[in-house]
Formats: structure tokens, sequence, C-alpha cells
């Protein structure tokens, strides 16, 4: 923080082939408030002006679009650090995803030590795909207060299975998508645990369900066929994030 008014800010780049952007400085939100209402007073005189040479219901028509313009804000604020979300190959809470994702979480926290924090995330939802928005305000503030101490945040939870639950927060997690391509392997491994018909026809319509979204909804998709490469991959990916993040 440059001041109450102006912010020091950066465009943060996680891939290793990019440059780190410049420091620059944005608006506060404190300062981007006071804009909106200094403009739509500028605005309101222009208009005055304007609406002598136009027709009143064409001016009423601007002004109406100009207000709705003017209520669009430029940007959310987000946590300092974006905490990390695991995703697929289906479902948490069934034996195929959380072993995997078990497996994951174990080198994450052996390579990165102090350097990362496990966070469960608290929802009064017990749906898998409980929308994130809806969150308590406390489970909010307490992710962004964690963000402070710039360490790598793990968001541990059964319900967060989709990148669409958090299409609308301002959380912006980042998420890592442990993919299995061929859904006849992931058909066998379900197979192999003991999954009952039921359970496994459900893994198996969210895990076709989640590869279908477009590769943009995701900040790292791993389609590694051992767990050596797919970690090496995710610590990679993390690493690069890291340095992004900690520039002094």
């Amino acid at each position: 923080i440059f001041d109450l008014d102006w912010w020091i800010a950066r465009l943060v780049i996680s891939t290793s082939n990019q440059n780190h952007s410049e420091l620059g400085f944005v608006p506060s939100p404190r300062k981007l408030q006071q804009w909106r209402v200094d403009v739509p007073r500028e605005g309101a005189r222009r208009r005055r002006a304007w609406s002598l040479l136009r027709k009143k219901t064409i001016s009423n028509a601007e002004n109406h679009q100009a207000t709705e313009s003017e209520e669009t804000p430029p940007y959310e604020v987000v946590p300092c650090i974006r905490p990390i979300c695991l995703v697929g190959p289906s479902l948490k809470g069934f034996q195929v995803t959380d072993m995997l994702h078990k497996a994951v979480v174990d080198v994450l926290t052996n390579h990165f030590k102090d350097r990362i924090m496990v966070v469960p995330l608290n929802t009064p939802s017990l749906s898998p795909t409980f929308d994130m928005t809806k969150l308590p305000s406390s489970e909010v503030e307490k992710i962004f207060e964690i963000s402070t101490e710039m360490k790598l945040i793990l968001l541990e939870s059964e319900n967060i299975n989709h990148p669409k639950q958090f299409a609308r927060s301002t959380l912006a997690p980042i998420f890592i998508y442990l993919k299995i391509s061929d859904i006849k392997v992931f058909q066998h491994l379900t197979k192999f645990q003991g999954v009952n018909r039921k359970d496994a026809k459900r893994q198996l319509i969210f895990a076709v369900n989640l590869a279908k979204c477009p590769n943009d909804s995701f900040d790292l998709i791993v389609e590694e066929n051992t767990l050596a490469t797919a970690t090496d991959q995710i610590l990679k990916f993390l690493e690069n994030y890291w340095d992004a993040t900690h520039l002094f």
C-alpha cells in the first residue's frame, strides 16, 4: 500500500516462460468510490447541457445507460495470495479422488513446509457443488486475513469440486485440475477400489462433466500418468507462482 488512495501492484504471472511485469499504481477501492461520486456529478452537468439539444426521451435513455455503466466496478479486491483448490478427477468424498488428493497434499506440504498452509473451509451446506458466493462472511474474511501472511493457501473442503462454484466469488482461487483423460482408466480405478455401482456411476458422470469444462477454467491441468511426474508439474507451477508474488 502506497497510501489510502493508491496501491502498489503488479500483474502476477505464474508461468516460467514469461517475464515478471513491472510494479505500478492502481487506485484503491476508496479512490474508486470517490471517482464514482464525482464522475456522475460532472456527467449530470453535461447531460443538462446536452438535453437542450436532444429530445427528452433520448436524453433519458442515455442517462439510464450512463448510470448502469458507472455502477460497474472496474475490479474486485481479491486476496494477496490466491488460495489453491485441487479438483478432479471426480467428486471428493469418494476413495479414488480422496486418495489422489491426499498424496498430492502430502507432497506439497513436505516440499513447501512453512511456506504453505492447509486451511479447512467451513461451508453451511454439504452440497458437492455449493455456491461459494454464499460462504459466511467470516470464512471469506478468514482467507483474506491469512493471505496477508504471504504464504501459499491450500483450501480443504469436500464441497470444492468445480470451478463454477467460485465464478462470482472474490476469493479468486487457483484451480489445479487432476485429470484422468481416459475415462476407462477411471472406471477401472473405481472398480478396483470396490466402489458400488450407484456411487461409481455418480463419480463417472461428474468426471465426464468436469472434463468438458473449457481449459481456461483451470490454472493448471495435470494429466501425467504417474504421481511423481504429476506432483513435479504442480510443484514447478507453484514455485513459479511463489517467485512471482515474492520479489522482495
